[in-house]
C-alpha cells in the first residue's frame, strides 16, 4: 500500500514538473475558436463536440495528452466524427464548463451536442484502445432513439419498469449522473435471485452513489457474502470497503437534505463497515463536523469540535512515531534499490516527508479541525484553541495549508498584522514546492490582498458619501426620490431632486455598505427595471457603496446603471453567465412552447397531434427542464462556493424566479441564507433577504396546511361581474375540482391555460371543472387575459395581487398552482400540469 503511494507521489512530482506537450498533426486536432463558435460549428456541421477537461496540475491529463492524443488511429476516429475542443477546469471557460456538468476528477471527457446537451461521458488516464471504445459509445449513444434526455423526462412514467429503469441506470452512469432512487426501485421491484445476478450486481455497483437507507444499500449488506462471491470479489472485506466508500458518499445527501437521522444511520455504517480500524469516535465526529459545518450550525459543530480536537490531541503520539518509523525503513529502501535515481534531492526531500503517512494523516486531521471552525465559529476563545490545534498540525506536517489556515484565524482574531506575515509564510511555502498550480496561487495571493487592504483602510471604517448622477431622455422633467430600500418591505426617501432638463444628481452619506437603494419617479407609471440587481420588478435598484459613484442613465424604455462598485460588479459578472447560459436560452424555448400549446389546444385529443408537433412539443419540454434544473444546479453551486460574496444573495432571488415549478427551490432558501457568511447575512441587502426568507417559512407552514391528504380551505372571492362566490358551494358530489392560481402577466400561467382549457373540454361535465384564482390587481388586464385565453370557467379574485388574504391561506409563493380536490373536499394532488393532469382524471374518472 505504502509503495503504491510512493510511486503515485513519484509521478505527481514528475508530471507537474514537466511542461505541457504539444498535440502531434496526426493526432486530435482540437478548436481554438471560442466555446460559443465551437458549439456553432458542432451545430453546423451535426456533430458531437469532444471536450477533454483537464488541470495544469494533472499527472493523468499529461499522460493522455503526451501518449494517446496524437495517435493517427485516435486522431482519424476524433477528426471524423467529432470537433474537438480543450479546457482547463481551472481557467476561463473550462470553470463554468466544469461547474455546469459536474466534473470531479481529471481528465474527464465530456461529448455533447451543438446545443450543450450531454450525450456521454467518461474520466481517467486509459489505453488507446479503450479511449477509442469510449468514442465509440459517444457515437452510438448521439445516434440512439432514446437518448438520456428523453429517458429522464419519461422516469416518473415508467420507474416500475425494470427494463426502462437498467436502461437509466446504464445511462446515469454514463454521464456521471446519481441513479440511486433508480437503484432502489430497480430492486425493489426484483426478487433475490432476480437481483443475484452478475450483470445486474455489476450495474448497480457502477452507481457513485447510494442511498443508505435505501432497498440496494439494505440488500447489498444483508447478502454481502453472497453479493461478493457473484461480483468475484477475493473476499467480502473488498466489498465492505466498497460500500463504506459508498456510504461517505451519501452524507452530501444528508447536508442538502437537512436530515440528522440520515446521517445517523450513515455514521452507524461507516463504524460498522471500518476496515482499517479508525477510532470509531473520530469517524462519528468527522462526519458531524463536515455536516455542521456545511449548514452553519455553530453551536452544534463548537460542541463536536471541542471534543473532536481534545480526542485527536490525547492521541498516543508513540502510535504515529511507530508507523513512521516502518514507513521510512521502506522508502530508505526503495531510494537504495535506485527507484529515485532519475529525482532531484529536493524532490527525494517531499517524498521523503510525505512518505511518513501517519503524521501527514495526524497533521490534516488536525488541520480540517481548525479550518472547520475558522469557516462558522466566531466565539474567540475557541478560535483560540484552534490556533493551537493547527500549531499542533505544523509540527506533524509543516505543510503550507497549515499555515494558510492559522492566517485566516488570526485575521479573524483581529491580529491583522500577525495574520498578514503568516499568510505571506504560507506563499512562500507553497513556492517552495514548485507547484505549477495557478488556481492555489491566485487563492493565498488574493486572501493577502483582502488582509492587507483592511490595514490600509481600504474597506471603509466610517461614514463616506456616494454620488448618483442621471440623465433622462424622453421622459418629461418632474420630481425623482431616492429611497432607502426597506429592511420589512416599506421604503424611506432619503432625498428627492427634480430632473432639471434631463438631469439630476444625489449626494448620500452611507453607514451600511453595501446599501440597496431605489430610484421612484414621481409618475408612477414609468417603470425603472434594473434587470442586473432583479430583485424588485418596476423599481430602479442601485447597490451602492461609499467612495464609487454612480450613473444612471433613464429613458421610458430602459434603465440603466454605470457603477464600479465591487458589490454590483460581482452582481453583473453573475447576471451575464446566467442571460447568456440559462435566462436567454429558457425564454427562447418558452416561446416556441407558448406556439405549440396554442397549436394543440386546436385538438382534443392528444393522438391527433402531428407527429411534428409531437416531437417538438417533447424535445422543447425536455430542453427546457433541463435548463430549468441546470440553473437550479449552478445557483445552489454558485452559493455554496461564494459565501462571502453579496451576489450570493442575488442567486437566492433567482430561485424564486424560475419559469417552471418543479425547477423552484424556495424551500432551500433558509439553508442556503444561512450557508452564508455573517458578513453578507447582516449587510443591509442580507437583512431584507432574511425577512423574505422568514415570510418564506410561514409560507411554507401555510402550505403543509394544505397539501395532498388536508381538506381545502373554504374563502369568498367576487367573480368578473362583482358576485361573492363561496369555493366551498363549487364542490359538487362525484365531480374533481381544479383550483387553479394564475395572473394575467404570468408568462407560464398563460402558456399552461391552453392545456387547462384542452383538458376542460375534455372532462368537464363527466366529473370535472375549473375554478381560478387570479392575482391580477388591474381588472382590465384581469379580463383582456381570460377573454384571449378563451377560459370559460369561473373566474375569481380580488384583485389584490399577493397580498390576497387567499394567496397566503395557500401558501401560494410562485405561480402557476394548482390542488385537484375530491367531493369531500379532500385535497388529492398539486400542481399536476398538462399531461399528468389529464392521466390523473382518466384514471379517477374511469
Amino acid at each position: 500500500m505504502k509503495k503504491n503511494i510512493l510511486l503515485s507521489l513519484l509521478f505527481f512530482i514528475t508530471t507537474t514538473l514537466l511542461p505541457n506537450v504539444s498535440i502531434a498533426q496526426d493526432g486530435i486536432k482540437f478548436e481554438t475558436g471560442s466555446w460559443k463558435e465551437v458549439l456553432e460549428k458542432a451545430r453546423t456541421e451535426k456533430k458531437l463536440v469532444f471536450i477533454d477537461v483537464y488541470t495544469s496540475w494533472c499527472g493523468p491529463c499529461k499522460l493522455m495528452a503526451k501518449d494517446i492524443f496524437p495517435s493517427k488511429s485516435v486522431g482519424d476516429v476524433f477528426n471524423k466524427n467529432f470537433i474537438n475542443f480543450k479546457v482547463d477546469a481551472e481557467n476561463g471557460d473550462g470553470v463554468a464548463i466544469a461547474k455546469k456538468y459536474g466534473v470531479t476528477g481529471f481528465p474527464t471527457y465530456l461529448f455533447l451536442n451543438g446545443d450543450g446537451i450531454l450525450f456521454y461521458s467518461s474520466m481517467g488516464s486509459m489505453s488507446e484502445d479503450k479511449f477509442l471504445r469510449e468514442a465509440e459509445n459517444a457515437i452510438k449513444e448521439f445516434s440512439d432513439p432514446e437518448p438520456f434526455a428523453l429517458l429522464k423526462s419519461q422516469y416518473d412514467a415508467k420507474s416500475k419498469d425494470r427494463e426502462f429503469l437498467l436502461r437509466y441506470m446504464q445511462k446515469s452512469q454514463a454521464r456521471g449522473v446519481s441513479s440511486a432512487d433508480a437503484a432502489d426501485m430497480y430492486v425493489s421491484l426484483c426478487s433475490k435471485d432476480e437481483t443475484l445476478n452478475k450483470e445486474t450486481l455489476t450495474i448497480l455497483m457502477k452507481n457513485k452513489n447510494i442511498n443508505v437507507d435505501g432497498v440496494l444499500f439494505g440488500f447489498l449488506t444483508d447478502n454481502k457474502d453472497e453479493v461478493a462471491k457473484m461480483l468475484g470479489y477475493p473476499k467480502t472485506e473488498t466489498l465492505i470497503r466498497t460500500l463504506g466508500y459508498l456510504a461517505s458518499n451519501d452524507i452530501e445527501r444528508a447536508i442538502e437534505k437537512r436530515d440528522e437521522v440520515l446521517l445517523r444511520k450513515i455514521i452507524n455504517t461507516l463504524i460498522l463497515f471500518n476496515t482499517d480500524n479508525t477510532n470509531k469516535e473520530w469517524i462519528a465526529d468527522e462526519v458531524l463536523m463536515k455536516y455542521y459545518t456545511a449548514t452553519s450550525n455553530e453551536q452544534k459543530l463548537s460542541e463536536v469540535l471541542s471534543g473532536y480536537s481534545k480526542s485527536v490531541l490525547n492521541h498516543d503520539k508513540k502510535q504515529i512515531a511507530k508507523s513512521d518509523s516502518v514507513s521510512l525503513v521502506n522508502f530508505e529502501q526503495q531510494v537504495k534499490s535506485g527507484m529515485f535515481k532519475d529525482r532531484t534531492e529536493d524532490e527525494i526531500a517531499i517524498a521523503r516527508k510525505m512518505a511518513k503517512m501517519e503524521s501527514v494523516n495526524y497533521g490534516f486531521r488536525l488541520r480540517n479541525i481548525a479550518q472547520s471552525a475558522l469557516k462558522v465559529v466566531t466565539d474567540k476563545n475557541l478560535l483560540s484553541d484552534a490556533l493551537n490545534w493547527v500549531d499542533v498540525a505544523y509540527q506533524y506536517f509543516d505543510n503550507f495549508t497549515m499555515t494558510e489556515v492559522k492566517a485566516g484565524l488570526l485575521f479573524k482574531l483581529g491580529r491583522v498584522e500577525e495574520g498578514i506575515e503568516c499568510q505571506k509564510k504560507a506563499i512562500s511555502e507553497f513556492e517552495n514546492l514548485k507547484m505549477a498550480n495557478e488556481p492555489i496561487k491566485n487563492r493565498l495571493l488574493d486572501q493577502l490582498k483582502k488582509i492587507e487592504q483592511s490595514v490600509a483602510g481600504n474597506i471603509p471604517s466610517q461614514v463616506k458619501s456616494v454620488n448618483i448622477a442621471g440623465n433622462v431622455s424622453g421622459i418629461q422633467d418632474q420630481q425623482i426620490f431616492l429611497e432607502l430600500v426597506g429592511i420589512n418591505g416599506e421604503n424611506k426617501i432619503i432625498q428627492s431632486a427634480t430632473i432639471v432638463n434631463g438631469n439630476f444628481s444625489f449626494n448620500v452619506k452611507l453607514t451600511d455598505y453595501p446599501t440597496l437603494l431605489e430610484l421612484r419617479l414621481e409618475d408612477k407609471r414609468t417603470k425603472l427595471n434594473c434587470k442586473i440587481l432583479g430583485m424588485r420588478y418596476g423599481n430602479g435598484n442601485i447597490l451602492a457603496e461609499n467612495n464609487f459613484n454612480i450613473k444612471v442613465n433613464i429613458n421610458a424604455t430602459s434603465y440603466e446603471v454605470t457603477n464600479n462598485a465591487p458589490s454590483f460588479q460581482s452582481v453583473v459578472s453573475l447576471r451575464k453567465i446566467l442571460d447568456e447560459k440559462f435566462d436567454t436560452p429558457m425564454s427562447n424555448m418558452q416561446t416556441k412552447l407558448m406556439g405549440l400549446n396554442i397549436d394543440w389546444s386546436k385538438n382534443p385529443k392528444p393522438e391527433d397531434l402531428s407527429d411534428d408537433i409531437r416531437t417538438k412539443l417533447f424535445q422543447y419540454r425536455a430542453e427546457t427542464r433541463k435548463l430549468a434544473e441546470d440553473k437550479r444546479d449552478f445557483l445552489k453551486s454558485y452559493i455554496k462556493t461564494n459565501t462571502g460574496d453579496i451576489s450570493s444573495l442575488f442567486c437566492l432571488f433567482e430561485f424564486g424566479k424560475s419559469p417552471l415549478p418543479f425547477a423552484r427551490a424556495e424551500e432551500s432558501w433558509p439553508d442556503l441564507f444561512n450557508s452564508l457568511s455573517e458578513e453578507v447575512k447582516s449587510s443591509h441587502p442580507g437583512q431584507i433577504f432574511k425577512v423574505i426568507v422568514d415570510k418564506k417559512e410561514n409560507s411554507n407552514r401555510m402550505a403543509e396546511s394544505v397539501s395532498i391528504g388536508k381538506t381545502f380551505k373554504d374563502f369568498i372571492l367576487t367573480d368578473v361581474n362583482g358576485k361573492e362566490v363561496k369555493l366551498s358551494s363549487c364542490l359538487k358530489k362525484g365531480e374533481y375540482l381544479l383550483l387553479d392560481f394564475w395572473a394575467s402577466w404570468c408568462g407560464p400561467c398563460r402558456a399552461e391555460n391552453p392545456n387547462v382549457l384542452r383538458i376542460y373540454n375534455r372532462f368537464y361535465g363527466k366529473g370535472f371543472n375549473v375554478v381560478a384564482v387570479s392575482l391580477d390587481e388591474s381588472k382590465d388586464a384581469w379580463m383582456n387575459a381570460i377573454k384571449k385565453d378563451n377560459m370559460p370557467w369561473l373566474q375569481l379574485s380580488d384583485l389584490k395581487g399577493w397580498k390576497s388574504e387567499v394567496v397566503a391561506a395557500y401558501g401560494v409563493t410562485g405561480i402557476p398552482v394548482s390542488f385537484l380536490i375530491d367531493d369531500t373536499g379532500k385535497i388529492i394532488a398539486t400542481n399536476l400540469r398538462d399531461e399528468a393532469l389529464e392521466k390523473r382524471l382518466e384514471e379517477l374518472l374511469k
